[in-house]
């Protein structure tokens, strides 16, 4: 049901308590009958992993499905065994995919309106795939750090640094900017909830943050942030001037793989999203 989209195209009718019934009840049937936990634990995998999979449906339709299924999802995790089979079965990854679908439209990123917008269109969904993510986190920190390191590995890779872009491709080039965002943020909360909590996976969560792979993946997040602040310092900058006629600004980028980037027209700097 949480993955058909006839129940929410037109009208929703999944709202209001709908996911927390059924969240309820799964909990409820797992803790009196253990044997139905796989079951249910599979069952919330191949949900995400459909909807993930979806290509048919609208993006407002995709962002009610995803807002939905995520509140189911999230008190499911509860229990750490719970939240290690969800993983075993692909749930996290599928969690990390659903939010790349569930980002605005390449064209709507570009434009001026879409820039005016509070709340953004697609934060009760991001909301719900956030929390239902750091549920997970909260019972395994450290396998979720390394899945989130491995993560930030491919969307880094994507990420390109150029001269005045077409305006699809630098639609995209936020698109993924902001994945990498959203990934960063999930590293911070993960790192900070063992120690708040006093949990005894600190140890192996520090291990893993501190190893070379995890630390050559934040040397790039790092690299990356930045040239985003640059970018942004440029863009101020000449807003502030006011001026009507593009003129060169001579910008390093130090992106991981990219050459500098020079002569760029103030007007095809690139809008950014700014890592906090």
């Amino acid at each position: 049901m949480f993955t058909l989209p006839t129940y929410v195209s037109d009208i929703d009718y999944l709202q209001g308590d709908v996911a927390s019934i059924v969240a309820t009840g799964l909990d409820e049937l797992m803790r009196h009958v253990p044997s139905m936990a796989r079951f249910c634990i599979e069952a919330c995998t191949r949900a995400l992993k459909k909807v993930v999979a979806a290509t048919t449906c609208s993006h407002a339709t995709l962002l009610r499905l995803t807002m939905h299924l995520c509140d189911v999802v999230e008190p499911v995790l509860a229990k750490v065994e719970h939240a290690t089979r969800f993983a075993d079965n692909g749930g996290v990854d599928a969690l990390m995919h659903l939010y790349g679908r569930v980002l605005p439209p390449s064209s709507t990123y570009v434009s001026t309106s879409y820039n005016q917008m509070s709340p953004l269109p697609h934060y009760t969904a991001s909301q719900s795939l956030t929390l239902a993510a750091r549920a997970y986190a909260s019972h395994q920190p450290a396998a979720m750090l390394a899945k989130l390191m491995a993560a930030l590995v491919v969307e880094l890779d994507q990420v390109d640094v150029m001269e005045v872009p077409p305006t699809d491709v630098r639609a995209d080039y936020l698109r993924q900017l902001a994945q990498i965002e959203w990934l960063v943020s999930l590293v911070v909360w993960t790192i900070r909830t063992p120690h708040a909590s006093g949990g005894s996976q600190s140890r192996r969560l520090m291990a893993e943050f501190t190893s070379p792979s995890s630390q050559r993946v934040l040397t790039r997040v790092f690299n990356l942030d930045r040239s985003v602040q640059l970018e942004r310092m440029a863009l101020e900058r000449h807003t502030a001037h006011d001026e009507p006629n593009c003129e060169s600004v001579d910008t390093q980028v130090f992106a991981h793989g990219a050459q500098p980037a020079a002569q760029i027209c103030p007007h095809d700097l690139h809008p950014v999203v700014v890592f906090q």
